[in-house]
């Protein structure tokens, strides 16, 4: 492996933009990647020597060097779908250490140190004639956007809780998209995002322009970061909108978020998950928990982060470390299998390099990967790095638990999206919790339950959907006694006595929940069956169908 120093210090985003409009380089192919990669380190790399469209790079290269040096390798992305993944193997790089200082490396066979050094006295002619400073760049506008319709959304969610409900799995991750049109360059996209979104801890920002797709991220999330074998993962899970700019953990937000027994058992179930992933390549025993809902900000918003980490068996490599993990338990659920199949089932449309992962794996013998969240995906099918008004597609979700409210989930997802959005010029509705039309508040709302023998019929089934409806509605919570409340009054009304061949005995339970006050119930006998009557549809599920 051979490196030679630079001499500019400028900031990747500008360098790349530098780089990108040079006609002496070849960029139809070009790569950014900055933020938090592998200790605070940016990397930028153009004309790959090999790509390859499939899932994982067929080898993991390492060429001897060591240290902080990268030397070049595969760098790409992995769809979540079967197909759509894209890796290209580079031989020489651009690196940025903590200090800001860069530096090219190269691992290719016939690289000589004077052939580097020409190289590298060229990236600094581009600088110099260039200036490559931050803020250069065209400010990019969206335009023509729309998103997943809001009943279409709730009533996925609604479906995956009634699984969870049944015991079909634990936590599933439902998905919005936002789809558009951007006036303007990815490029410019990335380099103006990374000055707005400095504050707010875009951790794993990525670029990739390759001549049919591009991305640019503004990942908060670590899917995988390997040295040699020791492996760490940092699965996010958990969030609240942050009101407030800045990073105090005071932050009412994110006392809330501390707070939240649903947030903090969503991101325990995937620690679980990913425990048991790491623990399929691992030596056993080295899998351990090092860090447990911690309060991090990312844009936006506050999540919860964990951290896990494993040791990898002598007999695994990086691409059985990438296998075993994918797709990310964060972007799915638990189990994780079945929560694949419920995502197809609910989601309608496939997810792309969405919730996938962006990174790399280098030839001093690191890997680092990212989940693609907070992720633009461009259909470029050019090789014009900057080309204009091109079609895009922005997704975000969350995980539904037993516990979610399903508008809740809809207005984080478009929480998320907010500021992603807001680098184009959109102000995203947020979609209050106001009053659905047809909602008389005063009425209340009233759950109707099957008494039989005295025992409520599914009666935790029918206080978590009107708890849903409760919080939405009122903001309020149920009573915490009032399960072990209305299973006493049923037992109460049971006769004391009754022949063991009596048929059993049947009655109506209804509850009705106000804004205010005490929840009041009612329990009468059940009269005769009623005749039949033929059911249709109706004209939509619009207005109160929730309630």
């Amino acid at each position: 492996m051979l490196v030679t120093p630079l001499a500019t210090r400028a900031s990747a985003g500008p360098l790349t933009q530098a780089l990108a409009a040079a006609p002496e380089l070849d960029t139809g192919t070009l790569v950014c990647l900055t933020g938090r990669w592998l200790g605070g380190r940016s990397i930028i790399a153009w004309a790959p020597t090999r790509v390859l469209l499939a899932s994982c790079p067929p080898d993991a290269p390492v060429s001897g060097g060591s240290g902080t040096a990268l030397g070049g390798g595969w760098f790409g992305w992995q769809a979540y779908d079967e197909d759509g993944s894209w890796w290209g193997y580079f031989e020489t790089v651009l690196r940025q250490d903590a200090a800001g200082a860069w530096w090219l490396e190269s691992i290719a066979a016939d690289a000589t140190p004077a052939a580097l050094a020409v190289q590298a006295a060229v990236v600094d002619d581009i600088v110099e004639r260039t200036g490559a400073r931050p803020g250069q760049h065209q400010r990019p506008r969206f335009h023509s956007v729309s998103r997943t319709a809001r009943d279409a959304h709730l009533a996925a969610v609604e479906r995956a809780i009634a699984a969870i409900r049944s015991g079909a799995l634990y936590q599933v991750n439902v998905c919005a998209r936002f789809d558009g049109r951007l006036e303007g360059s990815p490029l410019d996209l990335f380099a103006s995002g990374l000055v707005a979104l400095r504050a707010d801890n875009a951790a794993y920002a990525a670029y990739l322009h390759t001549p049919s797709k591009t991305l640019v991220s503004f990942s908060p999330e670590l899917m995988l970061e390997r040295q040699g074998r020791r492996v760490r993962s940092e699965p996010i899970k958990g969030t609240r909108q942050r009101t407030v700019c800045g990073d105090r953990l005071d932050d009412p937000d994110a006392v809330l978020l501390r707070r939240s027994a649903k947030d903090r058992a969503e991101n325990i179930m995937i620690v679980d998950l990913m425990r048991n992933d790491l623990s399929r390549v691992a030596e056993p025993g080295s899998v351990r928990t090092d860090k447990l809902l911690a309060i991090e900000p990312a844009p936006g918003v506050w999540h919860l982060v964990s951290a896990v980490s494993a040791t990898l068996a002598a007999d695994r490599g990086p691409l059985d470390l990438q296998t075993a993990s994918f797709p990310p338990g964060s972007v799915t659920g638990a189990p994780k299998i079945r929560a694949v199949a419920l995502i197809a089932e609910l989601e309608g449309r496939p997810r792309g390099a969405f919730t996938g992962a962006i990174g790399y794996h280098a030839a001093n013998d690191t890997s680092v990967l990212s989940v693609a969240i907070r992720t633009f995906e461009f259909d470029t099918r050019s090789t014009d790095t900057r080309s204009t008004d091109t079609r895009f597609e922005l997704g975000v979700g969350g995980g539904i638990t037993a516990e979610s409210v399903p508008m809740l989930e809809w207005q984080e997802c478009l929480i998320k999206a907010a500021p992603l959005l807001r680098l184009g010029g959109v102000v995203a509705e947020t979609d209050g919790l106001s009053q659905p039309d047809g909602v008389d508040p005063s009425a209340g709302l009233l759950e109707t339950m099957l008494v039989a023998d005295g025992v409520v019929v599914g009666l935790s089934d029918h206080l978590a959907r009107l708890s849903s409806s409760a919080v939405e509605l009122f903001g309020r919570q149920l009573p915490a006694d009032l399960a072990g409340d209305l299973t006493a009054a049923a037992r109460a009304v049971l006769p004391e006595i009754q022949r063991p061949t009596a048929s059993p005995l049947r009655q109506r339970l209804r509850l009705v929940i106000t804004d205010s006050g005490a929840p009041e119930h009612t329990i009468t006998a059940l009269g005769p069956r009623p005749v039949p009557l033929r059911l249709q549809p109706g004209p939509g599920r619009g207005g109160p169908w929730r309630h």
